[in-house]
């Protein structure tokens, strides 16, 4: 129900209770997931005022040596996230992490960074290197070959290296602070405060839905989208083409959903596979989505319009 984004109280307090029942059975992966569902719902256990937290996390403090690293942060990400924070807890969640803390891989680094837990600091410096190797190994354009075509390519060699170390690490989001921290060995700046506005608006307007109270649509802009599910992104653009009327306008995307009776032709570009999994692609990415957009866009007016540097 929670990837489902479903968000039925009387339902979820109905789970609440049936797992208090049975916390002792459940094991690290098992409580983590219920951390996880719980916190993505934005839902907190009122049974029998905080009893049904507080037996979750006292289950989670006697098995934290058992968690495995995807647990451990997706669950320190959770109790960070909620509303009444459990200060022993995190800080025992923080002991565990520095003890485990090299044996983390950087997707659950990512997620750990966002969590903003004692040792923070601690787990910025071993996401860092990974981050900033991706941002090295981004493939950079190449000179166009000819002038006829006016194509940018892009070296077959340095994109091999790019997509191998991606595969090596298997991640497929830095999380938050990660993010930030590429962009900005990308040298793209903040941007300005009056776009961060009008992107909250866009992306609250397309993140609403009958099912979702205010607070959850609000939850889209928490910077902890790793694990939240909702992934948006949003652009403005303007662009100048031979030949033909500049092309100017903004939209907004969410991962996974695509816009009715849009079918993209992918000319010019093609999704990867998710180093995660090689049965998903990129093609429902909201940022892959908004430049497939991008680019049909261009070679809709550069067709209608009969531009001839079309190429």
């Amino acid at each position: 129900f929670a990837t489902l984004s479903y968000s039925q109280t009387e339902l979820l307090q109905a789970i609440s209770q049936a797992s208090i029942q049975r916390l002792s059975e459940f094991n690290s992966q098992d409580l983590a997931n219920t951390a996880w569902s719980f916190a993505t719902c934005d839902f907190e256990s009122r049974q029998d005022g905080d009893k049904g937290d507080g037996a979750m996390s006292s289950e989670v403090m006697v098995k934290l040596p058992e968690f495995a690293p995807q647990g451990l942060a997706t669950t320190a990400w959770a109790y960070s996230n909620s509303k009444t924070k459990n200060r022993t807890l995190l800080e025992a969640i923080s002991k565990e992490v520095m003890q485990k803390l090299y044996e983390i891989e950087p997707q659950s680094l990512g997620i750990l960074a966002d969590a903003k837990l004692g040792c923070q600091r601690h787990i910025e410096q071993a996401l860092r290197p990974f981050a900033q190797k991706f941002a090295e190994l981004l493939p950079k354009p190449s000179t166009p070959t000819t002038h006829e075509t006016g194509w940018i390519s892009v070296d077959d060699a340095s994109m091999k290296i790019f997509t191998d170390f991606v595969r090596e690490v298997r991640v497929d989001n830095f999380g938050a602070w990660g993010t930030r921290h590429i962009l900005e060995q990308m040298r793209l700046e903040e941007p300005a405060s009056e776009f961060i506005s009008r992107a909250k608006d866009a992306i609250l307007k397309e993140g609403e839905t009958e099912e979702l109270g205010q607070g959850q649509r609000e939850g889209v802009l928490a910077g902890a989208a790793l694990v939240h599910r909702r992934v948006f992104a949003y652009v403005e653009y303007h662009l100048e083409l031979p030949g033909c009327t500049p092309l100017s306008g903004a939209m907004a995307r969410e991962n996974g959903r695509r816009d009715r009776g849009y079918d993209p032709k992918y000319p010019l570009i093609r999704p990867l596979a998710s180093p995660i999994s090689g049965l998903v692609d990129r093609g429902l990415c909201s940022e892959f989505q908004i430049l497939a957009k991008l680019v049909d866009t261009v070679e809709d007016t550069l067709t209608q319009q009969g531009s001839q540097g079309s190429q």
